[in-house]
């Protein structure tokens, strides 16, 4: 299939059909749809500098694939605090309701914009008029995305709980939860056989527009026009791509605890930190240390979840100090999240040099000779320098709170009921509050990130837009 001189991604856009033309089943998305945002963002990289259309749909991809990757956090999320009782697997059904309509806000105008950009490159480009049936897959798609959105949460509506003040299900209501397996068989099937009958019209309409050749030719000399502009501003979207890329995985990094389990595991943020990285990849070469760090801290991360999860199916914190085998099982999840804190720091400092060395050939005024441009760039050259490792240091102090949380849970102490509820006496820990330490230090570290990725969009512009 001919590329049009490689100006739109068209195997790339087709390729991302078939991730979308896959059912969803409530949060859980078998084929990716990030993968298909992702797919479509880089397929209109160079054609959206050139036509407006194409740049508010690539926009919208972009907003598409943060809402369908924060799915992935509040997946585990929502599995960590619910269980077998209705009441309580109904929080993952508003959370899928609420996320399809978050998800439908942003397809419509994403790709209302991309299929006016063909329409747009047929009526302006193309020797032939534009076809009356251009609008068609327009609207299927819309109408197909709209299906697979609600398809997705309607079945989970049977699982909302319908209670009463006392707590109990009216015996009125029907119980429509035991028909949940085959709503959700129903829906996904619905899904997939108008998803065959819309990618096959699809790809048929994408496949008309790439053997266009016209097309290509045209958006080709255009951009061969604009070429240092396009530079320019491709660059400066790429830096920004990556710092933002570090600001949501610190993001992620949050320490949020629930029932003395850290909801947010580490390998969401470490993931996003070695793409950060990667992105990085065109101006430093110290990203060699970098990615293989990242890599055995997202391995490690997993790890000592698996054991910690192990743990606490076995025993309670109060075990550790009563039974040997509680605590030999719980000095394997200390011994696994020291390892992995030790190589967490490793990996915030590797980030450090390199984003220090990615901001000498980034950011700051152009190479033209002037003393003042050149005695500016030093100072900020070092400045980023100085806020790259204390960037790394809040990550470094808080990877060893938490280390720290892990050791003093350990601890536990009796505690006697109040009377009138009961005579009991329970084992707490000693040190409970301490989360209240991890999150302080998460806050501090996402609030700092937050300002160095400012400055550093704003350094961006100057070098590579102004």
């Amino acid at each position: 299939m001919k590329n049009n001189n490689g100006i739109i991604g068209y195997g790339s856009v087709i390729a991302a059909a078939f991730f979308l033309a896959t059912p969803n089943i409530s949060l859980f998305d078998f084929a990716p749809d990030f993968i298909a945002y992702i797919l479509l963002y880089r397929a209109l990289g160079r054609i959206s500098n050139v036509i407006p259309h194409f740049d508010d749909a690539r926009e919208g991809f972009l907003k598409l694939l943060w809402v369908s990757l924060s799915k992935l956090p509040a997946l585990f999320i929502m599995l960590a605090i619910s269980s077998t009782h209705i009441s309580e697997r109904s929080i993952v059904s508003v959370f899928s309701l609420v996320y399809s309509i978050i998800e439908l806000i942003y397809i419509y105008p994403a790709f209302n914009a991309f299929f006016e950009g063909l329409f747009y490159l047929e009526a302006r480009f193309s020797e032939n008029e534009a076809s009356a049936s251009v609008k068609s897959p327009q609207k299927f798609t819309l109408i197909f995305l709209t299906l697979k959105m609600v398809a997705c949460c309607l079945p989970e509506m049977s699982l909302i709980s319908v209670s009463d003040r006392l707590g109990t299900v009216s015996q009125l209501k029907i119980n429509i939860a035991k028909y949940y397996p085959a709503f959700s068989v129903l829906a996904a099937f619905i899904t997939l056989i108008v998803g065959i009958i819309w990618i096959v019209k699809f790809i048929r309409y994408i496949k008309s527009v790439s053997a266009n050749h016209k097309i290509g030719h045209s958006i080709a000399q255009i951009y061969s026009e604009k070429h240092a502009e396009i530079t320019g501003f491709y660059t400066h979207r790429c830096n920004c791509i990556a710092i933002l890329l570090l600001f949501i995985a610190v993001w992620l990094n949050f320490d949020l605890i629930l029932d003395n389990k850290n909801c947010l595991p580490d390998f969401f943020s470490a993931t996003l930190m070695v793409f950060a990285v990667v992105m990085m990849r065109n101006h430093t070469k110290r990203i060699k240390l970098a990615i293989p760090l990242g890599i055995a801290y997202f391995l490690s991360s997993i790890i000592s979840l698996h054991f910690l999860d192990l743990f606490q199916k076995e025993y309670t914190y109060s075990d550790i100090e009563r039974i040997v085998s509680a605590k030999q099982a719980y000095d394997l999840v200390f011994v696994c999240t020291f390892i992995e804190c030790i190589i967490s720091i490793g990996f915030f400092f590797s980030i450090a040099f390199a984003l220090s060395e990615f901001a000498k050939k980034t950011v700051g005024y152009s190479s033209d000779g002037n003393p003042a441009h050149i005695n500016y760039n030093n100072s900020l050259h070092r400045s980023f320098k100085i806020r790259s490792l204390i960037w790394a240091g809040i990550g470094s102090v808080s990877s060893v709170a938490y280390v720290a949380y892990t050791y003093l849970m350990s601890f536990t102490e009796k505690v006697k009921l109040r009377p009138e509820y009961s005579q009991d006496e329970v084992f707490m820990s000693s040190y409970g509050w301490f989360w209240l330490v991890l999150a302080v230090i998460s806050i501090v570290w996402i609030v700092y990130t937050y300002q160095l990725s400012s400055i550093f969009k704003e350094e961006s512009e100057r070098k590579n837009l102004i």
